[in-house]
């Protein structure tokens, strides 16, 4: 389950890449620019989060980048 949401997250954030360099330039949709990229990294702070607590292995790491 959590690799399948890493590898959903990846296809996001590639797809957003791709968005920010097919868009033209000063181009900025709230939804997409602003809550999208906030909702992504929340997301990913919970995972690293999980991660910290939920096991022994590389604890300080995850729990820095949470």
């Amino acid at each position: 389950m959590v690799r399948a949401a890493y590898v959903l997250l990846g296809c996001l954030l590639l797809g957003y890449a791709a968005s920010l360099i097919l868009r033209p330039a000063g181009a900025y949709t709230t939804w997409l620019d602003g809550w999208g990229v906030d909702a992504f990294e929340v997301v990913v702070c919970a995972l690293a989060f999980a991660r910290a607590f939920g096991g022994r292995h590389e604890r300080a790491v995850t729990l820095s980048l949470g």
